[in-house]
């Protein structure tokens, strides 16, 4: 065993995985990126039964460029064996340190180069998950198909009765530049308390935040709120809205919600939130080209809605018969009606 595989404490690692992925994985093998600093390469997730398409996307493994990581495969010892070794090939290939190999039920785990073998202990798996509640994350799924089930839309009559109003007063705050900013900092002081007291806004306050992102400049402001630091309380409170949102105005929430997701370094749960984007959503789009070709959320820097590109960026994103207009688009708040990208 090397000197680096004796640091690593490989039930803590084993108990780390649902909370970084939102369940308990199946079937699948984990990348853990362990050094690298100022790097946070984010966790990779791939299906076993997948290995000829993750073997022929080399792209994926860029990332991992002089980067030391684990590999956790939920799966028996045989499949274990094959599949993680010919991962650590191609990461090996890409420049990556592979530093453990592990096999894993979720209880029980063996290192596959050593042999060791151990045990999660409950006193790791509480040290992990007082971390991540800590830092705002919910308590894990306990299998896949709960996490993704937790990402359908619910009905909710209240929410679609509040948004004729919230609608109405999206569209009149967007129509001047003192309308907007004000707008702006309501939406600033929402979005800050629920990160501040992890609680839902009520009935109305939600329908008007789900309206006002239906407007580019007010959208992109709920973009700009979200940083690493706040990512977590922000995929909650995005995809709890995402969730109660009809189906043509579920778009920037959802998007919103996955940004938040793939800036904590969640990729599995953004490519879920993103599932839920109906029809084409440029920003969606964009999120999903991030999380697929696996950019390092860490070089991501917060844009300043002041900049000039930031202003081009806002017109390029609405609808082509609003662009270049000194207004956004009246009607619903310009994504309201079913998204067209």
């Amino acid at each position: 065993m090397s000197e680096k595989e004796v640091l690593i404490n490989h039930g803590r690692l084993v108990a780390l995985m649902p909370h970084l992925l939102g369940a308990r994985p199946e079937n699948s093998l984990v990348v853990i990126p362990l050094e690298g600093a100022g790097r946070r390469s984010p966790a990779m997730v791939v299906q076993i039964p997948e290995q000829h398409l993750w073997e022929s996307e080399a792209r994926r493994f860029e990332p991992y460029g002089g980067v030391g990581v684990a590999i956790v495969a939920f799966a028996d010892h045989a499949q274990a064996e094959a599949s993680s070794a010919a991962m650590a090939q191609l990461l090996q290939d890409n420049g990556a340190e592979v530093w453990s190999r592990v096999a894993t039920d979720g209880d029980n785990w063996v290192q596959l180069d050593s042999g060791d073998v151990g045990t999660v202990s409950q006193a790791d798996r509480d040290r992990v998950a007082v971390e991540f509640i800590r830092n705002g994350h919910a308590q894990p799924y306990d299998s896949m198909e709960q996490l993704r089930a937790s990402f359908q839309p619910v009905v909710c009559a209240d929410l679609s009765a509040s948004m004729n109003a919230a609608a109405q007063h999206a569209v009149a705050a967007a129509q001047d530049m003192r309308s907007l900013r004000r707008e702006q900092r309501w939406m600033s002081h929402a979005i800050v308390h629920f990160v501040a007291t992890g609680q839902m806004p009520d009935i109305e306050a939600t329908a008007r935040l789900l309206c006002d992102v239906q407007v580019i400049p007010l959208r992109d402001h709920a973009f700009t709120e979200i940083t690493r630091d706040t990512a977590a309380p922000n995929a909650a409170l995005w995809k709890e809205i995402m969730r109660r949102s009809p189906e043509d105005a579920r778009a920037p929430a959802a998007s919103l919600a996955a940004f938040s997701m793939w800036l904590g370094g969640d990729g599995m749960q953004a490519r879920l939130a993103i599932e839920q984007v109906p029809g084409r959503y440029e920003l969606a789009n964009l999120i999903g080209l991030a999380v697929s070709a696996g950019v390092d959320p860490a070089g991501w820097s917060t844009p300043d809605p002041e900049s000039k590109v930031y202003g081009r960026r806002a017109d390029l994103d609405a609808p082509k018969s609003t662009r270049r207009r000194p207004t956004p688009p009246p009607a619903t708040g310009g994504d309201h009606r079913r998204p067209e990208r």
